[in-house]
């Protein structure tokens, strides 16, 4: 870190540590509009996971933006690690973070005018809270088909991982309305299934487990995972289009994200998927996923 301690948790912007209380984008940054790709890592046993994954789709964002020349990758590496292990320090022992990077597209011309393009380069963190999820691994997660669809990829490019949650906000208040506690699980304008807010979904049909393929979704890293341990363990994959009616009569249902790994799906818009929770395949996705969690 720099030669300035700081003895309380810190962010990371522009090259430059400061304390977390302190952390804050003028309103002319061009991340005010959501003009902005992130990435969210997180601690198992407070290491870092997955860092060079993560850090291979945030250079893919970058380069589909124009923006590879304007990040130092090596400094953003570095700042990872130290934000997340100074941080930690201020938790009690055994806490896990959550550690969020954003890159925005710098300042807003229309409000200042031609000054000198920079983009904005912040690290932070926050305290993951994984008992909330304990609960929905035993029980399995709802959820809902609402009204809001998936933008259309001719549109924005599913591969981004971007900044901007207005549509996934809007869904997961139908979602909620629709069914108290569920999800939104969007489809595209063909009625194809998409991805959740927060993950990617799987369905098991005879033993297989289907998941759409990359050009339809964020290509998820805790997805990428999960369809190795699936190889490890001999379940075959697939990854293709299907629809709500093929996920409905699915024999097992999950998804997969960075904050929880893998969670059952209990039901799909109130409809119970598969007998018996969680499925024979899920269950064993979700031994090995504890495996890497707790070691």
């Amino acid at each position: 870190m720099s030669d300035i301690e700081i003895d309380e948790p810190i962010v990371w912007i522009n090259g430059t540590f400061r304390p977390e209380r302190a952390g804050a984008l003028p309103f002319s940054d061009l991340g005010m509009q959501g003009i902005a790709i992130t990435e969210m890592l997180r601690t198992f046993r407070q290491k870092l996971f997955a860092v060079e994954r993560h850090l291979a789709r945030l250079s893919h964002g970058l380069e589909i933006l124009g923006w590879s020349n304007d990040v130092d990758l090596p400094a953003l590496t570095s700042a990872l690690q130290e934000v997340t292990a100074n941080n930690l320090a201020f938790y009690p022992n055994g806490s896990e973070l959550g550690t969020v990077v954003f890159v925005t597209g710098g300042p807003n011309l229309s409000y200042l005018g031609p000054v000198e393009v920079k983009r904005t380069v912040v690290v932070h963190t926050f305290l993951m809270r994984d008992e909330q999820w304990a609960k929905a691994r035993a029980q399995g997660i709802h959820l809902t088909v609402p009204t809001t669809k998936q933008l259309p990829t001719d549109c924005l490019d599913p591969t981004i991982k971007y900044r901007s949650r207005m549509h996934w906000y809007i869904a997961d208040q139908q979602a909620h309305a629709a069914n108290p506690g569920s999800r939104a699980l969007l489809t595209d304008l063909q009625g194809r299934v998409t991805e959740t807010s927060t993950g990617n979904i799987f369905m098991v049909h005879q033993g297989i487990a289907v998941t759409p393929p990359k050009d339809m979704v964020l290509g998820g890293i805790s997805r990428d995972i999960t369809l190795e341990l699936c190889h490890e363990q001999g379940i075959h994959t697939e990854e293709k289009p299907f629809s709500v009616l093929d996920l409905e009569a699915a024999d097992e249902a999950f998804v997969t994200s960075t904050p929880y790994g893998l969670l059952p799906v209990t039901t799909l818009n109130h409809r119970p998927i598969g007998l018996n929770l969680p499925g024979p395949i899920t269950s064993k996705l979700l031994e090995k996923w504890n495996t890497i969690q707790n070691g």
